[in-house]
């Protein structure tokens, strides 16, 4: 039985470690399948060029045949989790702040993603990578953050799927779906119809 790790936003204010993106839990194991939420607090915006650091600590948990599910900063952990040849067979990212043609290495098999027009915040996270990366003491220690939660994923490997959360009609039954633009919408209860199409690529 394959595990799912599910890994968070920055700067989520949680209660009882159970940070949004646990709702898919249930979900999951409804499923059949196992689940790991990857906790690891609240943090600011400096703190998160320790994501490579969590990506260490997370790396021994994922065995080969794994999926990986991140939302927003939860994505880029997962760009680091790559880097260091994780063997997740199915790589799931919803709002992702990475760079729009990030790919992930060669054991990922299938990846999906979910974005809308309405994410300003990976918008903004690509100039604060920028404006940070100018900085001579983090020459060496770049943020890895992008606008693909607002754009997509727009180079040419077939490997994506992909789902425009604001242009969506309805589902492959024909059950209507919502509409849900912005960053962290897709968490709200309303949208549980998007929930669902997370798990199914589970």
């Amino acid at each position: 039985m394959r595990t799912v790790h599910l890994i968070h936003g920055f700067n989520e204010g949680h209660k009882l470690q159970r940070p949004k993106i646990a709702r898919l839990k249930p979900l999951l194991e409804a499923r059949g399948l196992r689940v790991r939420v990857h906790d690891y607090g609240k943090w600011d915006l400096v703190a998160t060029r320790n994501n490579e650091n969590i990506a260490r600590l997370i790396y021994p948990y994922v065995n080969d045949g794994d999926t990986l599910i991140g939302f927003s900063n939860g994505a880029a952990v997962i760009a680091h989790l790559e880097n260091f040849g994780v063997r997740a067979k199915r790589v799931i990212l919803i709002q992702p702040a990475l760079s729009k043609r990030w790919v992930p290495n060669h054991y990922a098999k299938h990846v999906v993603v979910f974005w809308n027009k309405g994410d300003d915040v990976t918008v903004a996270g690509k100039w604060w990578r920028r404006v940070t990366g100018m900085l001579p003491w983090r020459w060496q220690d770049k943020h890895n953050w992008g606008e693909m939660g607002d754009t997509g994923y727009t180079g040419q490997d077939t490997r994506f799927i992909q789902y425009q959360t604001d242009a969506y009609a309805s589902d492959e039954n024909q059950q209507k779906l919502p509409k849900v633009s912005g960053h962290g919408d897709w968490q709200d209860p309303e949208n549980i119809a998007w929930w669902q199409i997370i798990v199914n690529h589970a």
